[in-house]
Order: C-alpha cells, then structure tokens, then sequence
C-alpha cells in the first residue's frame, strides 16, 4: 500500500468509517493532533536537532519517559492533576520520539 492509498483509508476512516466509534475517532485524533503541534513548536525552536541522532537515541528518551510514566502509575496513590498533566506530557514525546525512530530507521530523514 502506498502513501496515497494509506492516506485515502484514513481520510474514509476520520469523516466515518466503521472500524471505530466517533468518539474513539476523535479522541485518538486530539492525541495525534497534540503530538503534531508540539512537534511543529519545538521544530520552530531546534530546527530538526533530532535528525543528528540515530535511532538507539530517540529509544532510549522513550525508555526514559516510560519509566517516569511508570514510576508515577507506580506510587499507588491517586494522582494530583499536575502528575496527570505531566504524565500525558511525557505520553506525547513518547508519540513523538517513536514517530523519529520509525523515520530514521525507514531512511525518511
């Protein structure tokens, strides 16, 4: 499957596919959409710096960031709103460092 068609199944999927519930649509979208804004906002600032390290590198920030996630869920006592909000911070970089692992390893740099 190429990028177009690839691009064409998830257009059918976002204004109404089957596969998924709307509501399953849109929240996965606004997580997909986070990610792609702090990309964008954090390209304006280090201008594509990740591109100078190689895959093992993005990996090891996701094992990083997974741990904190982890320690956190870890404690065993309900979370303060700011534990949240910096856990779902770590969950969009973890999107975001993935994304520039799969593009190094793909050769799409």
């Amino acid at each position: 499957m190429d990028v177009t068609e690839r691009m064409e199944e998830i257009v059918r999927a976002l204004i109404g596919g089957d596969e998924i519930s709307d509501d399953d649509r849109e929240a996965y979208m606004e997580v997909i959409a986070e990610s792609m804004l702090i990309h964008l906002d954090r390209e304006r600032i280090r201008k594509g710096l990740w591109k100078e390290y190689p895959a093992k590198d993005q990996v090891y920030h996701i094992r990083v960031k997974a741990d904190r996630v982890m320690r956190t869920l870890e404690q065993g006592f309900e979370m303060t709103e700011d534990q949240k909000q910096n856990a779902m911070e770590e969950l969009i970089d973890i999107i975001n460092y993935s994304i520039f692992a799969h593009r190094i390893l793909n050769n799409r740099i």
